[in-house]
């Protein structure tokens, strides 16, 4: 009985896993305009919704009759803090922020923000009073045995994608890293070039003082244009680069499925070590595209 429990339990976790993907999909996809297979996996599953309605049906289930508002309230801030636990973890063990809400209002260290708790706790509330009821009665029909089978392939199945993702992000990882190394020696390269400039600059300024104070203003609109444009002209340079060895123009055309659409269907996917390296696989990943 025990093992049936789970059985159950886990084609919970993998049809709310499914209805959250559907759900941010669809949403994404009608926000970018183009289809997105939005998800952490590569298969058609959001496991942090499924996991939210777990813990919802944990707390609530049984208490249909609970105010709409406290019920509203509490599992707010259960899937927030989910949310934000995920988000931290990611964070620390592939070093990438998935999502960011660092523009919203109401946000908190751009994990959660306000908008995301009232939509998660009007999916619990519905989740409690009517979705959920629906889908263990339908469950409820079908025979222990196929109960078992198809759990069992799913569990599987989830397992594989699990393993084939997380090894695609520890590869994008490295790759990002070695990528960000060889355009940090631009970057250092193209500083030198700056300090040498302002420094050959505070040399010569005793020599026409006057024409200094005359054109300090001109001088500092130049320095401070060339420093807002610096990142798009070491871009330029990089392509040039003595760094931009054939091993890391090779890195930066990845063919693996798995970091293609991590890439795409996180389009505000930070890096927290090699930002500037993931800016240029996804520009890559863009050129490939508009072919």
């Amino acid at each position: 009985m025990i093992l049936y429990r789970i059985a159950v339990v886990f084609l919970y976790l993998m049809l709310y896993s499914f209805l959250g993907w559907l759900y941010e999909s669809i949403y994404c996809s009608l926000r970018e305009k183009h289809l997105i297979n939005r998800g952490f996996l590569n298969g058609p599953l959001c496991p942090v919704y499924g996991f939210g309605a777990l813990i919802i049906l944990f707390f609530f289930q049984g208490r249909e009759q609970e105010g709409l508002l406290t019920l509203f309230l509490s599992s707010a801030v259960l899937t927030c803090i989910l949310e934000y636990i995920t988000s931290w973890l990611l964070e620390k063990l592939f070093h990438v922020k998935l999502w960011d809400y660092s523009q919203m209002k109401f946000q908190l260290n751009g994990r959660v923000c306000l908008l995301g708790a009232i939509v998660f706790g009007i999916f619990s509330v519905c989740l409690i009073k009517w979705i959920h009821p629906f889908f263990s009665g339908l469950i409820a029909t079908i025979p222990e045995l196929w109960i078992y089978v198809v759990s069992g392939v799913m569990f599987v199945l989830f397992v594989l994608d699990i393993v084939v993702t997380v090894r695609a992000l520890i590869d994008l990882n490295q790759k990002l890293e070695e990528i960000q190394k060889a355009i940090n020696l631009e970057k250092e390269k193209s500083r030198k070039r700056l300090d040498e400039f302002l420094e050959s600059l505070q040399t010569k300024r005793a020599d026409f003082s006057d024409l200094w104070k005359e054109k300090k203003a001109d001088v500092q609109e130049v320095i401070r244009q060339a420093v807002t444009e610096s990142k798009g002209r070491i871009r330029e340079r990089f392509e040039k680069s003595e760094y931009n060895t054939d091993r890391i123009k090779k890195l930066l055309k990845t063919r693996y499925f798995s970091q293609r659409r991590l890439l795409r269907a996180f389009p505000k996917m930070k890096s927290v070590s090699a930002n500037d390296a993931l800016e240029r696989l996804r520009e890559m990943l863009k050129k490939r595209k508009d072919r």
